[in-house]
């Protein structure tokens, strides 16, 4: 609500009658005092001059302030004023236009409203009653359509069920045509099975005669107690697998001939020559393995990956000797090669530097990662973390400031068709021995967050043998 500018204006005059008359009253008691003192006229001291001065000055003073707030208030309340008249003029308007509008509509109502006198209530209770019935005539019939949707929807998966039983009679009796082809070609083949099986023999004992050469060889290599205790083990459960194959074979060729057949041949030679190299899979010495007394060089490695959220880094954790669910760089040169024993590192290039177990002439390097079948991104798993592209870095642990020997880039294929330890030729043809091997991924396969070295892997030549 606005103030009274009416009652304000009062009030002021009000004030200012009342300032003037303390005035006044202040001369006339200054005079009196004067007189009655000394029976004189009225005459005022300077002193009385001045406080009556100073009074009157702030009472102007006052006035001129409460005069200037006045008119503040009434330049405020005139602009409340303009703003309540705009509004409602607005609203004004707006009624005026409202109105215009009812009465165009009313018109045109009335425009289109038949000739003759209203219906009456008899008339209009019959429409009512007209409109419900073909309201629940036409609930009856969204019912009955309902239903007759849901009548197809089950003929229609009756016909789905009875399609997939006629397929799978129509995909049996395939099979069964094709089983009774591969029965009569398998009793084809028995008599040149029985040649194959004999090559196989021949191969078998070759394989054996392989086996002890490279025993051999490993035992006069560096680590020869190691590796000859696992040869053993590995050429013991090739004599197994040979003989398990030959009594099989052996078997087979006394029955009718079925299950015996090449290819079953050659599978019973892949996997025991792949039992044979299963201890180190790539028949060669190891230069890099933690076992043999190789170890992870901590200053001239990538720190662990420390995931998203973690309030202590990964780091920290295995520094008290702690599991923080990521792998250590150690992982990466221990024979142990499971999902998720690996080293991760943050992002798509890092480094892995590698103190061998002895000083050797690098030849070649292994990189592994796990099966594509393995990187199941539900299991936390994605073969996008595998390295792509790295370089191999010879060190001399005895000239720290020296520059690294580049030793070649190379390419790691994770395809799923691709063999999980691959074998790369080191380019060092001028033999130069190291002590320490790094290994520096520059990128991935796509992860964006870590990459992973399942294993890593150095081989090579004595110094002496050079």
């Amino acid at each position: 609500m606005l103030s009274n500018p009416a009652g304000r204006e009062a009030q002021l005059k009000a004030q200012v009658r009342q300032s003037w008359a303390v005035c006044g009253i202040l001369l006339v008691v200054l005079c009196g005092r004067e007189l009655s003192g000394s029976g004189r006229t009225c005459s005022l001291s300077e002193a009385d001059l001045e406080r009556g001065e100073a009074l009157v000055k702030s009472e102007v003073a006052w006035l001129q302030q409460h005069t200037a707030r006045a008119s503040e208030e009434a330049d405020e309340t005139l602009a409340a004023l303009a703003e309540e008249l705009a509004q409602v003029e607005a609203l004004s308007n707006s009624l005026v236009a409202r109105g215009e509008a009812d009465a165009k509509t009313l018109a045109e109502a009335l425009e289109r409203a038949p000739p003759g006198p209203p219906p009456d209530a008899r008339t209009c209770a019959a429409a009512a009653k007209d409109a419900a019935a073909a309201s629940k005539a036409s609930e009856k019939a969204r019912l009955d359509a309902d239903k007759a949707v849901e009548t197809a929807a089950a003929a229609t998966a009756t016909a789905t069920a009875k399609t997939a039983q006629a397929e799978a009679v129509a995909q049996r009796d395939e099979t069964l045509a094709a089983l009774e082809l591969s029965l009569k070609a398998l009793g084809e083949s028995a008599e040149a099975s029985k040649a194959r099986l004999a090559e196989a023999q021949a191969a078998l004992a070759a394989s054996t005669a392989q086996a002890r050469e490279a025993r051999d060889l490993l035992k006069a290599a560096p680590g020869a107690q190691l590796a000859s205790q696992q040869l053993e083990r590995a050429v013991a459960a090739v004599e197994k697998d040979v003989a398990a194959a030959l009594a099989a074979a052996d078997a087979a060729r006394s029955s009718s001939g079925a299950g015996c057949t090449a290819a079953a041949v050659e599978r019973a030679v892949d996997t025991a020559v792949a039992v044979f190299f299963e201890a180190d899979r790539v028949a060669k010495f190891d230069y890099a393995l933690r076992a043999t007394g190789a170890s992870v060089v901590q200053g001239l490695t990538s720190e662990p990956y420390t995931p998203p959220g973690s309030v202590v880094p990964t780091k920290v954790w295995h520094a008290l000797g702690r599991d923080a669910g990521v792998g250590r760089a150690e992982d990466a040169i221990s024979q142990r090669v499971g999902f998720g024993s690996c080293f991760a590192f943050e992002g798509s290039r890092g480094s892995l530097t590698v103190q061998l177990s002895s000083r050797v002439v690098p030849t070649a390097f292994t990189l592994e990662h796990i099966h594509g079948a393995l990187c199941n991104p539900l299991h936390n798993a994605n073969c996008s973390s595998a390295p792509r592209t790295f370089t191999v870095l010879g060190r001399r642990a005895g000239a720290p400031d020296a520059t690294p020997v580049d030793l070649g880039s190379f390419e790691y294929d994770a395809a799923d068709a691709a063999k999980t330890v691959q074998t790369f030729a080191a380019l060092n043809d001028d033999r130069q021995a190291f002590d320490l091997a790094t290994l520096q991924v520059t990128s991935n396969y796509g992860h964006p967050d870590y990459t992973c070295v399942y294993r890593f892997r150095v081989h090579g030549d004595a110094p002496e043998t050079v």
